[in-house]
């Protein structure tokens, strides 16, 4: 099968030469411990060795031991200002018992993967065991190859009562220094390195210690540096040299993919659980990138491709050709990377960041890949079959840290944010350095100027936008004040009110003074009910710290709010031209009603409030007088005193009473009023039959079109009516009949409508305005007995 639409890095030949030649994982040196079942030892001269080995078991092994000799050059010395430890040969050591070849095993498969070699081919064979005593130690030399095949050594340390001794490890300018001391009789310690690393044994300062030494032996036929330490250095400085002239140019591609050979899941990626080369090519890559001043993550590639299928023709006794689960051609492709992981561990939220064309290594890695899933979706109406393959790969994933907002941004501006808000942890607040203004500029730079094709959350990263801001405090003052008039006020979408909340002691009232009213008058047809919301929560939030110029800006951001509160109500596009920003536009409802009376009142802005309840009066299509205004008045009682109170007062009560001051009366016929402008030849019959005050049921034997049409009737006038269709003789008939659910809906009203009127009731107006008010509380009252 393979992957057809994408298009590889052909320009980074020699990048990909040298990460292939990563071809081993490992380290020089690896250790660890075991409380895996411990060896039954026999020593001759000496007899089976107890655990942890006793004092005089120790001196009775230094009695049948010889003093331990060093190599220089062609010739083997015994010097103890160089080497001073005993040995005994492995023919004179026993080792047995039913569980230490497993023991030894699981040792020698944890070592071949630390030190990246074949688990398969690599197998430890004992050479001697070690006897020091207080004072022993070895300077720092290198083994010599002691059998055909060997590639390293392996210390065992035996449980023993002794301290210090540490053995260190050197290579290319790296040390590791292992503590082998075993106190616990069911413990082991162990440390495993390649033949050509230099190592030493300190001083023992206390005790004995006893170790079992293997030499380490590669079956099969031996590659040139099998003896070697993984040493990749050579490719790490040639690699940085590239990296580095590829992030200084401004052509080319912003980001780099190297796809990783193993598979790993979505939540199974990270850089502690890449196996085998992928582990070595990701130590050359972040050596590499640390110093080249680039960012290195991984990622899951996903791949998704559409297109025609195969056919296959099995004869000409089939009924045609059957479609496979092959792609012929390609209509269709995505390609996004997520499910990031950094160096660290941590899980940054950069989101689907695209792949782009010329950014995957190596070339022609997917040309014969198989798809994890393929779908196979047939033929309807017109349109022809397609099939869907979808791949998921592990990748390491590599661009400039100069570019990092750009790249993130690809994918929405929320992962750039993030990756902003990481870079400033830990800083001091309020005090920003040059580089993190320079980010602040960079984002700014990629915001988005529309809420198309940026990915998901547009008002979430504002508002995270928002608290960077406020972080990097005063000294931001002038980016803040572009990103509230560019970003933020274009694209509102109450998303960001908590964090504009949090934001306006740091930008001051001078800019929110101007910035408010603004996103007011803009927006106040699309969030009639959160603008004037925002108001207040900004008012209690700086209160006790507002001064003068605080409260300006307030007041007239509420006096904002009222002056435009006509065009709010005129606007008919409110309900569908914010859908853009993923959030759906608010109604003129209680809340929305007792927002904007409460910043009238409170900012003393009594005519305003007065002008806004006429306002909202005069639509009752867009206000509902019969649940919204009497629910508002409900919770604003506390305030039945003002003029603009009373204003909807009355005309929630008018509305209410010329409705159901009585109990509506049950119908006495079948009469159904149906507005129906059509006059063809099933809809005049049909007409007649809904006036009929007598008729309850009527069969049209009408043809189905004519069906369907006066079925479609029936339901956009929403008429008290039940149709079905009889399948009976030709044409077919449709039956209609008259049913009550009109004023069965009507009763509900009703009952709903003498709530609402007890509730008026207890809210009427009082003090100067009570006197206006009776007679209407009166006639409410009627009418509620009525209802009772």
């Amino acid at each position: 099968m393979g992957v057809t639409s994408v298009r590889y890095n052909v320009s980074q030949k020699r990048l990909e030469e040298l990460l292939s030649s990563v071809d081993r994982p490992g380290d020089y040196c690896f250790h660890g411990r075991s409380a895996e079942p411990m060896p039954r030892m026999r020593v001759d001269g000496v007899g089976a060795i107890s655990f942890p080995v006793p004092e005089s078991q120790a001196q009775a092994l230094v009695g049948v031991a010889e003093q331990a000799p060093y190599g220089r050059g062609t010739r083997t010395l015994v010097d103890t200002s160089v080497r001073k430890c005993w040995q005994i040969d492995s023919t004179q050591v026993h080792l047995g018992g039913p569980n230490w070849k497993t023991t030894l095993a699981k040792m020698v498969v944890r070592v071949a993967e630390g030190i990246g070699c074949s688990q398969e081919r690599l197998s430890a064979r004992l050479y001697k065991l070690l006897v020091y005593e207080e004072g022993g130690f070895f300077v720092e030399h290198r083994d010599s190859e002691k059998a055909v095949g060997m590639v390293g050594t392996l210390v065992v340390s035996l449980p023993a009562a002794g301290e210090g001794g540490e053995l260190v490890v050197r290579h290319d300018g790296r040390e590791t220094v292992v503590d082998l001391c075993v106190r616990y009789a069911d413990e082991l310690a162990y440390a495993a390195f390649y033949s050509d690393c230099r190592h030493e044994t300190r001083p023992l300062t206390m005790g004995h210690r006893v170790s079992l030494v293997f030499n380490l032996i590669l079956s099969g036929d031996r590659p040139p540096g099998a003896g070697l330490a993984p040493d990749y250095g050579g490719q790490v400085d040639a690699i940085e040299a590239l990296l580095a002239g590829w992030s200084r140019r401004a052509d080319g591609t912003d980001k780099l993919v190297w796809l990783l050979d193993h598979g790993y899941s979505q939540a199974g990626l990270s850089f502690d659980a890449l196996k085998g080369v992928d582990a070595a090519v990701a130590d050359v890559l972040a050596q590499a990138a640390g110093r080249s001043d680039c960012c290195l993550h991984s990622a899951i590639l996903h791949i998704r491709e559409m297109g025609t299928p195969e056919y296959e023709y099995y004869g000409y006794d089939d009924d045609g050709p059957a479609a496979d689960d092959e792609i012929s051609e390609v209509d269709e492709s995505e390609c996004w990377l997520d499910s990031w992981k950094s160096e660290d561990g941590s899980s940054p939220e950069f989101g689907q960041v695209p792949l782009l064309d010329g950014e995957l290594l190596p070339v022609d890695v997917l040309a014969d890949a198989y798809p994890d899933e393929a779908e196979l979706h047939e033929a309807m109406g017109n349109g022809g079959a397609m099939v869907e393959h979808a791949y998921l790969n592990a990748a390491l994933v590599l661009w400039p840290r100069a570019k990092t907002v750009r790249v993130l941004a690809r994918a929405g501006i929320g992962g750039a944010v993030e990756y902003a808000l990481a870079q400033i942890e830990g800083t001091s607040p309020g005090h920003p350095t040059l580089q993190q203004l320079g980010l602040v500029h960079e984002i700014l730079e990629a915001w988005p100027r529309t809420n198309v094709g940026y990915g998901r959350g547009p008002g979430r990263a504002r508002a995270k936008m928002l608290g960077l801001l406020k972080s990097l405090g005063p000294g931001a003052q002038p980016h803040a004040e572009r990103f509230l008039a560019e970003c933020v006020l274009p694209r509102y979408s109450t998303q960001e009110d908590d964090a504009l909340i949090d934001f306006a002691a740091t930008i001051g009232p001078d800019v929110m003074g101007r910035f408010l009213p603004e996103l007011i008058e803009r927006h106040l047809k699309h969030y009639p009910r959160s603008l004037p919301d925002l108001v207040l929560r900004l008012r209690d939030r700086i209160s006790s710290n507002a001064d003068d110029t605080w409260s300006g800006a307030l007041r007239k951001s509420a006096r904002t709010v009222h002056g435009s509160l006509r065009e709010a109500l005129d606007s008919s596009a409110h309900r569908s031209s914010s859908w853009g920003t993923g959030v759906q536009p608010q109604d003129f409802d209680s809340a929305s009603i007792a927002a904007i009376l409460r910043l009238g009142w409170e900012f003393d802005l009594d005519a305003e409030a007065a002008a806004s309840a006429r306002l909202l009066a005069q639509r009752p299509t867009s206000v509902a007088p019969d649940r919204a205004i009497p629910t508002a008045l409900a919770h604003l009682s506390t305030h039945a005193g003002k003029e603009s109170f009373s204003i909807l007062w009355r005309h929630a009560t008018d509305f209410l009473l010329s409705r159901s001051a009585t109990p509506p009366e049950a119908p006495r016929d079948w009469h159904v009023r149906a507005e129906i402008k059509c006059g063809c030849e099933a809809c005049r019959p049909f007409k007649s039959f809904c006036s009929d005050r007598s008729s309850r049921s009527r069969t049209f034997a009408i043809r189905q079109d004519l069906r369907y049409h006066l079925s479609n009737k029936i339901k956009r006038h929403r008429l008290p009516m039940d149709s079905r269709t009889v399948r009976t003789g030709r044409p077919y008939k449709l039956v209609c009949t008259k049913n009550r659910t009109d004023f069965r809906a009507r009763i509900a009203e009703y009952a709903r409508d003498l709530e609402q009127m007890e509730s008026l009731i207890r809210s009427a107006p009082i003090g100067s305005l009570a006197a206006y008010a009776e007679e209407r509380v009166q006639r409410l009252r009627t009418a509620c007995a009525h209802g009772g």
